[in-house]
C-alpha cells in the first residue's frame, strides 16, 4: 500500500534510500511489490509532466530570478493581505482623538524598526519582490516617510519623540526544521517599549506565523498583526493605516497572557523520549494528546481564564449591531448593521453550547460568515446552516447525535458575544 501510494520522495531525505531505488529494486525482483505498481507511480509523474509539456522536448527554463508576476496578480495578493491583517488595539491617540488608526495623513510619520516578515522558510525557493513600507507609503502620500532600523542613535530619538505617529515594525518567523523556542518577539519586543518610551502615538505592526506576546500591549495606541502578508504587504498595510481599507481580519487562534498559559507539560509537548520508531530521528519524542479538546479557546473557556485577545478577535474602523437572531433546528440567522460612519465588512461568528450529556467543551465554534462591505446604515442578513455534525459527538470510532438543548451564540469573537437563544434537537 506504502508503495502504491507514495510516487515522489524528496532527494537527501533518507527515506528515498530507505524505499526507493535499490531498496524498491530489490523488492520488485523477490515479488514483495508488483512490477504494475511501479508502472502506475511512474505513469502518474509522467503524465504529469506531460501535461505541462516536459516532454516534448527540449524546455527553455526561465530564470529563479524573474519576476512572472502580474498587475493582476500583484492586485490580489495586496487584496489577500489587507483582508487578513488583524487589527487588535486602536485606541485614542495623545492629541484626543477618538482612534489612532486610521491615520489622516503620513505628515510627521516615523517608521521604526526592520522585521517585515513576508514569508515564512522551508524548503522551496522563491525570489521575493516584496517592497518596503517606506516605499508603499511614500507612494501613497507623496512625501518621503522616515524609516530608522534601530534606536541606537540620537537622529532615530530625536525622529521619534517629535513624531506624529510612529510605526513599529515588529515580528518573529518560522520555517521547515526552524520551529521557535518561545512566543516572544526577541529583540524586537524591546524596541517596541523603547519606542514607546518616547512617543505616545505609536502603532505596533507583527508580521508573524502564530500566537505571541504582547508585554507592551498597554504602552502602545495601536496593534495590527499582518502574518506573513506575501509580497504585496506594504501596500496593503499602507492601505490600512491609511483607511483606503477598513480592516477585517479575524484572530485564527487565541494569544495568550502569558507564556504556557494553558500548562503544557513535557508529556504532552514536545514529548518525552520513547520506544524507536522507523523514520524517527533519535531521541524519538512520543507526545501524549491527553489535553483532548481542551486546547485554544476551549480551554480558556472551561478554566474560565480571560485570555490577551481572544480567538475572532478583530477590529475594524466602524462598529457593526447584531439583532433578530431567528434559530430553528436547520439554521441561525441573524441581522448584521454597520452602525458607524465609514464602510466595512464584518465576520459573524457561531458557538454552539452542548448539553451537559455531551461531555464536550463549553462551547465550541461552528462557523462564520463575512458580510460584503456594508456601508453606513446598511444591514445584511447572516446565514449558518446546521448540519449533523453541528449536535452530535466524537466518540466509539464515530460521530453521534447528541439530542438535548444547545444555547446558540453569534457575535464579532469568542469573547464578544453578541446576541443569542437556544434550540432543542
Amino acid at each position: 500500500q506504502e508503495s502504491a501510494a507514495t510516487v515522489l520522495v524528496r532527494p537527501r531525505s533518507g527515506r528515498h534510500r530507505r524505499y526507493f531505488g535499490d531498496a524498491m529494486k530489490a523488492k520488485v525482483q523477490a515479488g514483495d511489490v508488483d512490477e504494475a505498481v511501479v508502472d502506475a507511480s511512474v505513469s502518474r509523474v509522467l503524465n504529469a509532466m506531460d501535461a505541462v509539456g516536459l516532454l516534448d522536448g527540449v524546455v527553455e527554463y526561465g530564470a529563479i530570478g524573474d519576476n512572472v508576476t502580474s498587475p493582476a496578480h500583484a492586485e490580489v495578493a495586496k487584496d489577500i493581505a489587507s483582508n487578513a491583517t488583524v487589527l487588535l488595539k486602536n485606541d485614542g491617540d495623545v492629541r484626543g482623538e477618538l482612534s489612532m488608526l486610521p491615520l489622516q495623513s503620513c505628515d510627521g510619520l516615523v517608521i521604526v524598526g526592520s522585521t517585515f516578515e513576508t514569508a515564512g522558510g522551508g524548503s522551496g525557493k522563491v525570489t521575493s519582490y516584496a517592497a518596503p513600507l517606506s516605499d508603499a507609503l511614500s507612494a501613497a502620500c507623496g512625501v518621503d516617510v522616515p524609516t530608522f532600523a534601530t534606536l541606537d542613535d540620537d537622529d532615530a530619538k530625536t525622529a521619534v519623540a517629535g513624531a506624529a505617529a510612529v510605526v513599529v515594525l515588529a515580528g518573529t518567523t518560522s520555517s521547515e526544521g526552524s520551529d521557535r523556542d518561545d512566543l516572544t518577539l526577541g529583540d524586537d519586543d524591546a524596541l517596541v517599549s523603547a519606542v514607546a518610551a518616547l512617543s505616545s502615538n505609536v502603532v505596533v505592526s507583527v508580521s508573524t506565523p502564530g500566537a505571541f506576546l504582547t508585554p507592551w500591549s498597554d504602552d502602545v495606541q495601536a496593534i495590527l498583526v499582518t502574518w506573513m502578508g506575501g509580497q504585496e504587504l506594504a501596500y496593503a498595510l499602507a492601505d490600512i493605516l491609511l483607511g483606503v481599507v477598513s480592516p477585517a481580519g479575524r484572530l485564527p487562534l487565541t494569544l495568550p497572557n502569558i507564556e504556557n498559559e494553558v500548562g503544557f507539560t513535557r508529556d504532552q509537548y514536545p514529548g518525552i523520549e520513547g520506544d524507536p520508531v522507523e523514520g524517527c530521528d533519535l531521541p524519538c519524542l512520543v507526545a501524549n494528546y491527553t489535553e483532548g479538546l481542551y486546547i485554544g479557546y476551549r480551554w480558556y473557556d472551561a478554566n474560565a481564564v480571560a485570555p490577551k485577545y481572544p480567538f475572532g478577535h478583530g477590529l475594524s474602523y466602524t462598529s457593526f449591531a447584531y439583532a433578530d437572531l431567528v434559530v430553528d433546528a436547520s439554521s441561525a440567522n441573524v441581522t448584521v448593521t454597520n452602525a458607524g460612519d465609514v464602510a466595512g465588512a464584518e465576520v459573524a461568528q457561531l458557538y454552539l453550547a452542548p448539553p451537559a450529556a455531551a461531555g464536550e467543551p463549553p462551547r465550541q465554534f461552528k462557523g462564520f460568515a463575512k458580510t460584503a462591505v456594508l456601508a453606513p446604515g446598511a444591514s445584511a442578513v447572516v446565514t449558518f446552516a446546521f448540519d449533523a455534525r453541528s449536535f452530535a459527538a466524537w466518540g466509539d470510532g464515530g460521530w453521534a447525535p447528541v439530542p438535548g438543548i444547545y444555547r446558540v451564540e453569534v457575535g464579532a469573537s469568542a469573547g464578544d458575544v453578541r446576541v443569542n437563544g437556544t434550540v432543542a434537537v
